[in-house]
């Protein structure tokens, strides 16, 4: 994050000086190189910000994955428990001792997503607000670039010597404020996707607290159990179905609960994943531009100092380089336009069919449930009608039946 703030420093600085200068047109193309350099300044400092984003939300996904863990040990543990009880075998201290310490497990790794839910999502929320600044700037930048193309086409008096200059500057350019408005979508994308899986992740709490309590109520009930004093064979058999009951009702609480950890997890790990590959596309596309912004401004100032020549084998390589940084570029626009499309939209759904966000406590088996229960009902209704229809059907006709079965 301390990367992500000189960045911002640097580009501010960076444009704060293409802003300043006077462009005309004995200066045109050494103003060009200014603004292209601004733009590139800006252009880094918005992809360190997705880069910074992008590793914020990789410690989160493995954060949300050891919620998951201990989650699905908890689970193995207490069908132990469960099938130590159908076999009547003796309950032992240790394995007491082992869902105290399987619900301590689970409380830890919550708390450790917690935490770095909430950094990461003040994180987002900074690198956000400093690129919707950013991208200000850029456009700041962009409009000197035009300024100064105008002025830099108005100076040609050498079609074969500046012509050729200009045209390599102007085309750089048009290259270096792509890669910009690519990163400026891909940061503002990958931010939104940090936030919105920090509070995915924080949503979790609701359900750990639920597993941990499913656990101690087996552990209380394991204890009262072991510490009967009635030797009455009514009270031990009434005893012993209590305990399967609450051991029973505990694996599938703790199984409902994972369901929708568990779907959390897998949302912040896939967006996870993704940001990985926009960062990394950007980065291909930042370092090549880079190796042009360098080759074009040492072409423009051989220029200038002999007199407006060019090297011909210079401007050639200069123009591969360019088809290549367009090349990346494509990809890295293209990885942007993905993005756009992702934006979290499994994670969010997912947060929104549990209830998670309203503080409630439905989760994606109570809402399975739900849709199979109704849809039992409508056919159970359409039967009703088709024997309906069947019933006062002529016996040649068979189209009556097929309308109610479609319907």
């Amino acid at each position: 994050e301390k990367a992500v703030v000189d960045s911002f420093k640097a580009a501010e600085s960076a444009v704060e000086t293409v802003v300043a200068q006077k462009i005309s047109e004995s200066t045109a193309s050494a103003d060009i190189m200014q603004a292209i350099k601004g733009a590139e300044a800006v252009a880094e400092a918005v992809a360190t910000s997705a880069a910074a984003d992008a590793a914020a939300l990789a410690d989160l996904k493995f954060a949300a994955s050891d919620v998951v863990k201990s989650m699905k040990a908890a689970e193995t543990l207490v069908e132990n428990v469960a099938e130590s009880i159908l076999k009547n075998q003796p309950i032992s201290k240790n394995l007491i001792a082992s869902l105290e310490s399987s619900a301590a497990d689970v409380a830890r790794t919550m708390k450790t997503a917690e935490s770095v839910a909430e950094t990461v999502s003040k994180v987002a929320e900074a690198d956000s607000a400093a690129v919707n600044t950013l991208e200000s700037a850029g456009e700041k930048v962009v409009k000197s670039i035009e300024v100064a193309e105008v002025a830099a086409e108005a100076a040609i008096t050498d079609i074969s010597a500046n012509a050729k200059v200009v045209a390599s500057l102007e085309s750089t350019a048009t290259d270096v404020i792509k890669e910009m408005k690519a990163a400026e979508i891909i940061a503002e994308t990958v931010a939104s996707n940090a936030a919105t899986d920090a509070k995915a992740v924080s949503s979790m709490e609701t359900k750990a607290a639920d597993v941990i309590e499913s656990i101690k109520a087996v552990e209380s009930a394991l204890v009262a159990s072991s510490s009967g004093s009635s030797d009455a064979l009514s009270d031990s058999t009434t005893a012993a179905e209590t305990l399967k009951s609450v051991v029973s009702n505990a694996v599938d609480q703790i199984k409902a609960d994972e369901t929708v950890v568990e779907a959390v997890a897998q949302a912040v790990s896939a967006d996870a994943d993704a940001d990985a590959r926009f960062v990394e596309a950007l980065r291909s596309a930042d370092t090549g531009l880079i190796d042009l912004i360098k080759s074009t401004d040492i072409v423009a100032t051989d220029a200038a100092k002999s007199g407006g020549s060019v090297d011909a084998d210079a401007v050639t390589s200069l123009e591969a380089k360019a088809a290549d940084v367009v090349e990346s570029i494509k990809v890295a626009e293209a990885v942007a336009s993905e993005c756009v499309e992702c934006a979290l939209k499994t994670a969010s759904t997912i947060v929104e069919s549990t209830g998670a966000t309203a503080g409630t406590t439905a989760d994606v088996a109570s809402t399975a449930a739900a849709i199979v229960e109704s849809s039992i009902v409508a056919v159970s209704v359409a039967g009703e009608s088709i024997v309906d229809v069947a019933a006062t059907a002529d016996s040649g006709s068979v189209q009556g039946i097929i309308d109610a079965v479609v319907t």
